[in-house]
């Protein structure tokens, strides 16, 4: 089937090294206060049902102690923070056993430029609109496909670039169709990108171009890991806060840049304004799968450095043969 070039309306962000920090530096007086008020067995039954929940399983009692010790450390931080007035709440995601140091080198592996290439594109214009709309949600659009896990796989490149392409074949062709990360991971193997080890959202939409087009998530399925380019599949279709749990993300975090993600809309709630943010760390964390990060700071880089690398692909045409 013939492969065409996909391009979106989406937009790409890069968060800051900081995003994996949980306001490490409060105090922790009120929060030693919530936790003299756990026992010691209530955090234990509380971490027997996080492993229950999380399908978490260690086989050694020694790597079990070690879990819950920091698992102690990240609700002391939770309550922390959540004793506290904030436009968000901290909650036990998926890495509540993983200490920062633990969750960077697993999940935040991407080291990104500041700079975006642009030489690559025509310059950015606004279109001819007399007013924008105080919220857009792609989502109630049918535009934007399930939150996906990348799982200890550094591919939040792929999945950011592959989640624009995504939305902008829906929005041009009708067509909401779920699209290879795996793909980029095994095949877009370049001098900028490394697979599991990270790479650039420009290169991937670089790839799918020269490529023309890029196979759907059922005939090459993502394992989070490495493997040999196949080639020979059927194309169809050519942006701590490890611990957010819900409301509008807006502590200062730094911006030096190691993770992507996909902007899917923007609103505003209770007069603060906010980008909605599709993430690729599974619909356990966050709300469902995203999270809100305030929108129109002072800072021009914006919050988590959101403003600083943004990317977005263009569509010129429907795609051949696709249903």
């Amino acid at each position: 089937m013939a492969r065409s070039v996909l391009p979106s309306v989406f937009l790409l962000v890069i968060l800051s090294r900081s995003f994996n920090r949980v306001a490490a530096s409060r105090q922790l007086t009120e929060a030693e206060e919530v936790e003299e008020a756990r026992s010691e067995k209530s955090i234990r039954i509380m971490f027997d049902d996080w492993m229950l929940k999380q399908s978490k399983t260690y086989t050694q009692s020694a790597e079990m102690s070690t879990r819950f010790s920091i698992f102690k450390a990240n609700l002391r931080r939770i309550d922390e923070h959540n004793s506290q007035p904030s436009s968000y709440k901290l909650g036990l995601t998926t890495f509540a056993d993983l200490t920062p140091d633990e969750f960077r080198s697993i999940y935040l592996k991407n080291k990104f430029r500041q700079n975006v290439r642009t030489s690559q594109a025509p310059t950015f214009t606004y279109g001819h609109v007399d007013s924008l709309p105080t919220e857009v949600d792609w989502r109630k659009e049918g535009a934007v496909t399930g939150v996906k896990s990348q799982g200890q796989c550094g591919s939040c490149w792929a999945f950011s670039t592959i989640g624009a392409v995504e939305s902008l074949n829906q929005i041009k062709t009708g067509n909401l169709i779920s699209l290879s990360e795996q793909e980029l991971v095994d095949c877009d193997v370049t001098l900028n990108t490394y697979g599991c080890a990270g790479g650039f959202m420009d290169y991937g939409f670089e790839y799918i171009v020269q490529n023309g087009g890029v196979d759907t998530d059922m005939d090459y399925p993502y394992i989070a890991a490495e493997d040999f380019c196949n080639s020979h599949k059927e194309t169809r279709v050519a942006a701590s806060i490890n611990a957010y749990e819900q409301g509008i993300y807006n502590t200062t975090c730094g911006t030096e840049l190691d993770h992507g993600v996909l902007v899917v809309g923007y609103g505003t709630d209770q007069g603060q304004e906010y980008w909605l943010v599709k993430n690729s760390w599974g619909e356990s964390w966050g709300e469902s799968g995203y999270i809100r990060l305030q929108r129109n700071v002072q800072a021009p880089e914006g919050m988590c450095g959101i403003a600083m690398a943004a990317l977005y692909p263009t569509k010129t045409g429907n795609i051949p043969g696709s249903n």
